[in-house]
C-alpha cells in the first residue's frame, strides 16, 4: 500500500494557503472599516494586501513544492514539479520563464485598468485609485494563477473552462464580486464606502474571503471523509495519487503542451503508480452478496426446474402458440433479471469508493 507524508500532502498545503488568504482578506477588510474608509490609508492597505497575496503565492510555489520524488520505506512519492528534465533545464530558459511571468502580470494589470476605464472610471482623474483597484483585481484573479501554472495560464483557463476548480473558481468569484460591488456607487446613500474605489475593493475582498471559506470547507470535507473510516484506506491512497496526476497533467499542459512539447513523459511514473494502486484495490476488493439475493436466485432456479415439464410441452405446440409462450417466458426472465439488478448500485458504489472515484459517508 502507498504511504504518504503529511508534509508532502498537497491537500495540506492547499488548506494552509486558503487559511492564510482568508486571514489576509479579513484583516484587510477590518483595517478598512477601522480607518473609516479614508482614501490614502485604504489605498496603502489594499496595495500591501495585493503584494502580500503575491508573496504568499510565491512562497507556496517555492517553499511548498509538490513535485519532489522521495523514497520513504521503499515507497516512491511523486509530486508535481520534480522530474529530471525540469532540473536539467538551462538557466536561460528559466530566466525567460520569469520574464514571461512578469510581462503577463503587468499585462493583466494594464488590461484590468483599461477595462475599468471603459466601464466608466476616469482616465486621468483618480488615476491612483483606479490603478490600485486594477492591481488588487489582477493579483487575485490573474497573477496568482500565472505564478502557479506559468505564463500560458490564461490560455489554459480558456481551454478548460472548469469553474469548479480552485483557480477558475477564484477568478470568477473575484471578477463577479468586483462588478457587483460597483452597483451602489451611483446611489445617493452618502456613505464613506461608496467613494471610488472602496466599494469595488470591498467586493473583491469579500469574494476572495468567500472563495477561501468555500475551498477550506471542501478540503476539510474531503480530508474527513477519506480519513475518518479505516475501511477505505485504499480509496484514500488512490485519491491522493489521482490528485497528484491531475496536478502534474495541468502543469504539463500549460507549460509544455501549449509550447509544442508533446513528447514529454514526466507524468508517466505517477500514472503507473496510480494503476498499481487500482490493481491492489482490485486484489483486496471483496463483494459480499446478501442472503436475500441468493434466496431469490435459488427460488427462480427451482421455479424454472419445476416448470421443466411445461417447457418441454411447449415444443409440441403450434408455431404461433410456441412464439407466444416464448415471449411470456422471456418477459418473466427479464423481470427476474431486473429484480436482481436493483441491488447492483450498492456494489457499484462500494467498488467506486475503493478505487477512489467517489466518497462514501459512514
Amino acid at each position: 500500500m502507498v504511504a504518504f507524508n503529511v508534509t508532502n500532502n498537497p491537500s495540506k498545503s492547499i488548506l494552509a494557503r486558503n487559511i492564510i488568504n482568508l486571514g489576509l482578506a479579513i484583516f484587510t477588510i477590518n483595517f478598512l472599516v477601522q480607518s473609516e474608509y479614508k482614501i490614502k490609508p485604504c489605498l496603502s492597505a489594499i496595495r500591501l494586501y495585493s503584494a502580500g497575496i503575491i508573496l504568499v503565492q510565491l512562497g507556496c510555489k517555492l517553499f511548498l513544492p509538490t513535485n519532489n520524488t522521495r523514497k520513504d520505506n521503499n515507497v516512491i512519492i511523486y509530486s508535481n514539479s520534480s522530474n529530471n528534465k525540469a532540473k536539467a533545464q538551462k538557466k536561460s530558459s528559466k530566466i525567460l520563464d520569469v520574464l514571461s511571468v512578469l510581462l503577463w502580470s503587468v499585462g493583466s494589470v494594464v488590461l484590468v485598468h483599461v477595462i475599468t476605464v471603459l466601464y466608466g472610471a476616469y482616465l486621468i482623474q483618480n488615476f491612483d485609485e483606479t490603478l490600485t483597484l486594477s492591481i488588487l483585481v489582477s493579483s487575485l484573479a490573474f497573477i496568482r494563477p500565472i505564478i502557479t501554472y506559468g505564463p500560458h495560464t490564461l490560455t489554459n483557463l480558456l481551454h478548460r473552462l472548469q469553474w469548479e476548480e480552485e483557480c477558475e473558481g477564484r477568478c470568477v468569484c473575484v471578477l463577479f464580486g468586483t462588478l457587483l460591488a460597483a452597483a451602489p456607487i451611483p446611489l445617493d446613500w452618502d456613505t464613506p464606502w461608496q467613494v471610488w474605489p472602496m466599494s469595488c475593493s470591498i467586493g473583491a475582498l469579500l469574494s476572495e474571503a468567500g472563495a477561501s471559506v468555500f475551498f477550506i470547507v471542501r478540503e476539510l470535507r474531503v480530508t474527513t471523509t477519506t480519513t475518518s473510516s479505516t475501511k477505505y484506506n485504499v480509496s484514500k491512497d488512490c485519491q491522493e495519487l489521482k490528485r497528484l496526476y491531475d496536478s502534474c497533467f495541468n502543469q504539463w499542459y500549460s507549460e509544455k503542451f501549449l509550447r509544442g512539447q508533446t513528447n514529454d513523459t514526466s507524468c508517466d511514473p505517477i500514472y503507473k503508480q496510480y494503476k498499481q494502486c487500482v490493481g491492489a484495490a482490485l486484489a483486496k476488493l471483496r463483494i459480499e452478496i446478501p442472503s436475500t439475493m441468493l434466496q431469490r436466485v435459488k427460488k427462480s432456479l427451482s421455479q424454472y426446474y419445476r416448470n421443466y415439464e411445461l417447457v418441454t410441452a411447449i415444443y409440441m405446440l403450434e408455431p404461433r402458440e410456441k412464439a407466444a409462450m416464448n415471449l411470456f417466458f422471456l418477459t418473466i426472465t427479464g423481470l427476474i433479471t431486473y429484480s436482481s439488478y436493483v441491488h447492483l448500485p450498492h456494489y457499484t458504489s462500494t467498488m467506486l469508493a475503493f478505487f477512489g472515484f467517489m466518497d462514501v459517508e459512514d
